[in-house]
């Protein structure tokens, strides 16, 4: 079919999470200022707070100011900015990709910030408590919602299943499987891309299915985490719901596919949901041995992330015309392959997808250097445009049997032209021609 193809930039959230215990405990200042008017907020370097410098009038040298979609205010209640809930932040930024996904669009979060900022809980949250539910529980029971309305009108077959996999050491675990410990390959495929090989797909029909999966997986992020001498904030942890549809026509009465249904619409899309390893830089005190492995593979797939960022920054909306990887333009190559997360995630970085960056941050002095580099890689996501088309493919049975019938009569034609023996080779070759483009068909 026609697929229709919607040009955007990518999403950016911003989420400022509640000063820790740790953190009042250690009296750290807040350094962040909503801003009420529009979605951003400003950040004064915590020089400004020491004595010297207390000259109010002078302050403004000292703030920088952020832009993004969306701003979720969670450290606190102020009285002129609306405290963001779990609910909030799902509702935002979340909430429309459900019918994105319906509709046959692929769509993808990925969650960045430094550990400890609240990834974790913005994406999973507390799944014994509804309210603390995070942003991956409430797409999927939404999702479910939605596609149990839609199944009652008979014209729409779908299934739903999920995957769970993490990225540790440049290493994919499929944490569905019986043996998370054991790392699964990634191939690529020449239309669809790399993927992982064998990776575990359960299929889901209520929310319970899901929170199930859910549970199981984190269980194995822990269990891998002890094997592999890791803690969670170490990986990328990537949970996919595939959505599989079969559409009808209304003059089908709906009736189950049979091989002479008159025509069905194949539509498959996915959301990938990514709470991505803690950005902080490894400080070079104290990490040696595995620890520096894994703090420089951490590394290198969000090092590559920001890499691929900031290339497709630079290419902005000319993005279909960057030049293949060794035609001469190679400085807008964009280095998806330098890291398992960005190979894998090449579609939702990029690509084909309707993507939401999400960041989190602490609004303390003391996270200040890593919350400035995180709001600088949301600025960077902010230029990058996706490419996002509707999925479809139909499986039309009446052109089936068409071409079939087509294809019969071309051969008949050169059997019996072949018996005549008087042919002259080039009606033969034509008709080899035609019957072969219409098999390819």
């Amino acid at each position: 079919g026609d697929n229709v193809e919607e040009v955007e930039k990518i999403i950016t959230a911003v989420r400022v999470r509640p000063v820790s215990d740790s953190e009042h405990a250690s009296n750290c200042q807040v350094v962040m200022v909503p801003d009420p008017k529009e979605p951003g907020m400003c950040i004064i370097d915590p020089v400004f707070f020491s004595a010297a410098n207390k000259d109010s009038s002078n302050r403004k040298a000292y703030e920088r100011e952020f832009r993004c979609d969306y701003f979720f205010w969670s450290a606190n209640k102020l009285h002129d900015v609306e405290f963001a809930t779990q609910q909030k932040v799902f509702e935002s930024c979340a909430k429309p990709l459900v019918g994105h996904c319906i509709a046959g669009f692929n769509c993808a979060i990925l969650a960045y910030g430094q550990t400890g900022s609240g990834k974790t809980h913005t994406m999973m949250g507390y799944q014994s408590n509804e309210e603390g539910a995070g942003v991956i529980p409430r797409l999927c029971k939404s999702l479910i919602e939605d596609v149990t309305t839609l199944m009652t009108d008979k014209q729409h077959k779908i299934s739903i299943e999920v995957s769970y996999y993490e990225i540790y050491n440049e290493k994919v675990h499929d944490l569905m499987s019986t043996s998370p410990e054991i790392p699964c390959r990634v191939r690529e495929h020449p239309d669809s891309g790399a993927y992982v090989e064998g990776l575990t797909r359960v299929e889901v029909k209520t929310y319970t299915d899901v929170s199930v999966v859910l549970r199981k997986g984190d269980k194995h992020r822990a269990v891998a985490a002890t094997l592999l001498n890791s803690t969670s904030s170490r990986s990328h942890a990537v949970f996919t719901v595939h959505l599989n549809q079969t559409l009808f026509d209304a003059s089908d009465d709906g009736n189950v596919p049979t091989t002479s249904a008159a025509s069905g619409v194949q539509r498959q899309s996915k959301v990938c949901l990514v709470d991505l390893a803690g950005s902080e830089r490894a400080s070079a005190s104290g990490v040696s041995g595995d620890r520096l492995t894994e703090a420089n593979n951490i590394n290198k797939s969000l090092s590559t992330l920001g890499d691929v960022i900031q290339a497709l920054s630079k290419v902005g909306s000319h993005l279909h015309s960057v030049p293949r990887q060794n035609s001469g333009g190679s400085h807008f190559h964009v280095p998806y392959r330098n890291s398992v997360l960005t190979w894998l995630l090449k579609d939702s970085i990029g690509g084909n997808s309707k993507t939401v960056m999400l960041a989190t941050v602490s609004p303390t002095d003391h996270a200040f250097n890593e919350s400035i580099s995180t709001l600088r890689y949301v600025e960077r996501a902010k230029l990058i445009s996706t490419h996002a088309t509707v999925n479809d493919t139909t499986s039309d049975a009446h052109t089936i049997t068409m071409l079939q019938k087509q294809v019969a009569s071309l051969q008949k034609q050169l059997s019996d032209k072949e018996q005549n023996g008087g042919e002259t080779s080039d009606d033969t070759n034509k008709l080899e021609e035609q019957l072969l483009n219409k098999q390819q068909i």
